[in-house]
């Protein structure tokens, strides 16, 4: 399947511009390089503005302090666990006013690898959904129809959020919404795709294997179904 042309066109440039791959430097540096990238391609809001946003601390397992960020654009019933700055640039893309999204967001800012590696998180990604259901009254949300999702390590993580509410008995989230969720930690399979793309598309093979060894302390938990999801 051909690839759209302006996906080709971007990573034409892209490639044309050079640079160091992110798996040849260091997490911090990878950092500023992939937050530069957002900035430069409008992930800080659209021209139709942004909802005001409130700063809330609830608690994890594996920090006494987590922040998150609530967006209320209306008193209307969805949560969504993810990424604030992605959640921004989506909902600033919906052609809606602020006061017209019918969504409460709740943005989680977890601890991140490789200071934080697996299970941490997860367990942020968790008390933080916990959290919004146990208040979704304080909230003005409808508990029913709170759902998670985000976009790659934040789909992985919203994805597990509902397999560890499964296996704890617990309420699990009405929904998902992912944005190319990595499914499978993959070492020990040979999926097609990943020798079909394996280069050629800026996220190479060597660049997701160095994505999954900063998340994990060791390769056999990439066997764990809260890591590799697809496996559950």
């Amino acid at each position: 399947m051909p690839l759209d042309p302006q996906v080709a066109s971007l990573i034409e440039r892209m490639t044309l511009a050079g640079g160091t791959p992110v798996d040849r430097v260091t997490p911090v540096v990878a950092g500023r390089v992939l937050g530069l990238a957002r900035s430069r391609r409008g992930c800080q809001g659209g021209r139709s503005g942004r909802a005001p946003v409130r700063q809330q601390i609830c608690e994890s397992k594996a920090t006494t302090r987590r922040e998150t960020g609530l967006t209320r654009p209306s008193s209307a019933a969805t949560g969504v666990v993810g990424r604030l700055r992605t959640l921004r640039s989506a909902t600033s893309r919906t052609g809606a006013s602020p006061t017209q999204r019918v969504a409460v967001i709740v943005a989680m800012s977890h601890q991140k690898a490789p200071e934080h590696k697996f299970p941490v998180p997860l367990d942020d990604a968790f008390a933080t959904t916990g959290w919004v259901l146990e208040n979704a009254a304080s909230l003005g949300i409808d508990p029913s129809r709170v759902g998670v999702g985000g976009e790659i390590a934040g789909a992985n993580l919203a994805t597990a959020v509902c397999l560890r509410s499964t296996d704890d008995g617990l309420q699990v989230p009405a929904f998902q919404v992912h944005v190319y969720p990595p499914t499978d930690h993959g070492e020990s399979r040979d999926y097609p795709s990943q020798r079909e793309n394996a280069e050629g598309y800026l996220l190479s093979s060597d660049t997701m294997r160095w994505f999954w060894q900063q998340y994990l302390s060791t390769p056999e938990e990439g066997q764990h179904p809260y890591v590799s999801t697809v496996r559950a």
